[in-house]
């Protein structure tokens, strides 16, 4: 899930379970204006958010 600052969802990449390995998933923001977004990776009782910049 992709929010933005202000903590509203602007995309939301894959929703649901999908089996173990390496996975990547492609974000088309060419919709998106420039700044900086939040992404959240879900796995289990596994959380990890970050900070990305989107320049274009």
């Amino acid at each position: 899930m992709f929010t933005d600052v202000t903590g509203r969802e602007v995309a939301r990449l894959l929703d649901g379970a999908v089996e173990a390995g390496t996975h990547r998933v492609r974000w088309d923001a060419s919709l998106s204006p420039s700044g900086v977004y939040i992404y959240r990776l879900d796995a289990g009782t596994f959380t990890k958010t970050r900070r990305m910049t989107l320049v274009k």
